[in-house]
């Protein structure tokens, strides 16, 4: 007997094939299952012999279902793995891809044969990845959708399941989907389009869709797999490095772009024509190269100091272009980090700025020139006050004359602080009021020495407001010394002091406090500076105090206290 007529050989063939079968009656009734059939959904033949196979498919499936048998049935049509959820017998779903084929006996239609492959892995996998995945059985009907596809446009995976593309967008938006996905089918070549969609939240997002038709055995195509991913934020990240790479390379202002070793790695058209090299001459160089300074290196490692540890740099350098002229540079190098703010490169940016270089040391040569003549001329205006008070023998008028020595003195003591120092328009305000403290001592019997007490910290400042301040202390020390200790009063410890702190207003902005007190006759309480009922020397203080937008306090307790606050 030939083993291909044994019913042995069938029943070992059948149950040790891998897939799960049944073989249905017309009636969708089960006839018997295989092994494998057992072990997938959980049945035993005795269990489900008999009843419908209806008894697998879920309530949401059952419309699809019955549309599917009832094309087999009437047409005899195979049904070639379509995608489906089956239940097994203790609830559990499967995912499983179904074939089914027609048996006929006789020229009729006698059973189906049902054939299940467990895909529940593979649906897990396309589940879990944010890219769209869909197969089309036809140019506008769905075949099956990944969740990703399904969440993105609002539905759920099972209803958008062999359905026609027209149920979920309307006929107008998905005509040209359809043609564009029959060209697929007809030219049976693969291909790639951009397009823009709204999402189910509304935004309008880019996919980058992505279509392959596949064939049968037989060379017809069977369907076209589809893939998407959402390129919007790639395309926006595009479009700002096109704009920001458009703006670099028009800049006006040289750009330099170091990796991060700090080697050349790209420089803009302006940069090219600042320093005569090209990219290609200099990349991967050492931007040490350009450094014409004669401390060259001691530049460089400052420079790579700050930078190396997130900081900007900025500063003015020499710099040496490649013909060997040398020109003065404005630097800002500044690190460009990642996301997990590690330093991945630095940018900078030089401007050639010779040309201000040299219109500002005309400037300040200029102005130097203007403070010295200034200086001599107050300090012969000095000499002419002491002189003049020298030859009056009215005390009245040798007492104004030398009150107006002293607020010349206060003015000349800047001019002279500024001769001294680096920067024309600033001086350091400790230093000048020490310095003219010790003029006023020598100047004026004072009863006792003048403390001074500051924070002994650098206070630059503008030299129009030092010559202000130094008239108001130069006022309030005056008066300190001419009624704070009458001469007939007993003999005590006295004191004068002179208060400098730098702190901030209840404003929150910087401000310097400068007080004055001593610890003699209070000034009267008939002198009221806000009624203007006053000495000419307090009322030439509140004009002063007034310019520099600050204000006066005058305490009397034990003494007086003038407190001066300015803002910085």
């Amino acid at each position: 007997m030939n083993s291909f007529d044994d019913p042995a050989f069938f029943h070992q063939l059948f149950h040790g094939i891998p897939e799960a079968i049944t073989i249905l009656d017309d009636q969708d009734r089960v006839i018997v299952v295989n092994r494998q059939f057992e072990k997938t959904f959980g049945y035993a033949l005795e269990d489900i012999r008999g009843h419908r196979i209806n008894d697998l498919v879920l309530p949401a499936e059952y419309l699809d279902e019955g549309i599917r048998y009832s094309r087999l049935v009437l047409s005899g049509t195979p049904l070639v793995n379509v995608t489906g959820t089956r239940r097994r017998a203790d609830g559990s779903h499967v995912h499983v891809s179904i074939t089914a084929r027609p048996i006929f006996l006789e020229g009729r239609q006698a059973a189906i044969l049902v054939m299940y492959r467990d895909i529940s892995d593979q649906i897990i996998l396309l589940d879990s990845i944010d890219t769209h995945i869909w197969y089309l059985k036809e140019p506008g009907m769905y075949g099956a959708v990944n969740q990703a596809h399904a969440e993105f446009y609002g539905f759920a995976k099972h209803d958008m399941q062999n359905r026609r593309m027209e149920e979920f967008f309307g006929p107008e938006k998905a005509a040209p989907l359809e043609e564009h996905n029959r060209d697929v089918f007809e030219r049976d070549q693969p291909a790639t389009v951009e397009r823009w969609t709204r999402r189910a939240d509304g935004e309008i997002r880019l996919l980058k869709i992505s279509k392959k038709p596949c064939r049968e055995e037989a060379g017809q195509i069977r369907y076209v797999v589809c893939t998407a991913e959402d390129i919007t934020e790639l395309r926006r990240q595009e479009n700002r490095l096109r704009l920001l790479s458009s703006m670099v390379e028009q800049s006006a202002d040289p750009m330099i772009h170091f990796d991060s070793d700090y080697r050349i790695s790209y420089m803009n058209p302006a940069a090219e024509r600042q320093l005569g090299w090209t990219l290609d001459e200099l990349r991967g160089e050492d931007p040490a190269i350009f450094n014409a300074e004669e401390n060259s290196r001691e530049v460089q490692e400052v420079i790579l100091k700050a930078i190396m540890a997130g900081q900007v740099y900025e500063g003015r350098v020499r710099n040496r272009r490649k013909d060997g002229s040398v020109y003065v540079a404005q630097l800002r190098i500044a690190p460009i980090m990642d996301d997990q703010g590690e330093i991945i490169g630095f940018v900078d940016v030089k401007r050639d700025i010779t040309a201000e270089q040299k219109e500002l040391e005309t400037k300040e040569l200029l102005l130097r020139e203007v403070q010295h003549r200034v200086k001599n001329n107050l300090a012969t205006v000095v000499s002419l006050l002491t002189l003049q008070a020298g030859g009056v023998e009215d005390p009245v008028a040798v007492n104004a004359l030398n009150d107006a020595r002293r607020r010349i003195e206060a003015m000349l003591t800047v001019y002279e602080a500024l001769h001294l120092t680096s920067h024309s328009g600033r001086i350091d305000l400790q230093t000048y009021l020490q310095d003219l403290i010790e003029r006023l001592e020598e100047t004026l019997h004072t009863p006792c020495p003048i403390e001074y007490l500051s924070d002994h910290e650098p206070t630059p400042i503008e030299s129009s407001a030092a010559i202000s301040l130094g008239m108001i202390v130069n006022e309030l020390l005056t008066n300190a010394v001419k009624h704070a200790f009458p001469p007939d009063e007993p003999a005590r410890e006295k004191w004068i002091r002179v208060e400098l702190a730098r702190e901030e207003r209840e404003s929150g902005s910087p401000s310097y406090r400068i007080a004055v007190a001593d610890n003699g006759v209070a000034i009267p309480d008939n002198i009221d500076l806000e009624n203007e009922v006053a000495s000419l020397g307090l009322t030439l203080v509140k004009s002063l105090v007034q310019k520099l937008r600050g204000d006066l306090v005058i305490e009397r307790n034990g003494g007086t206290r003038c407190t001066v606050t300015v803002p910085i």
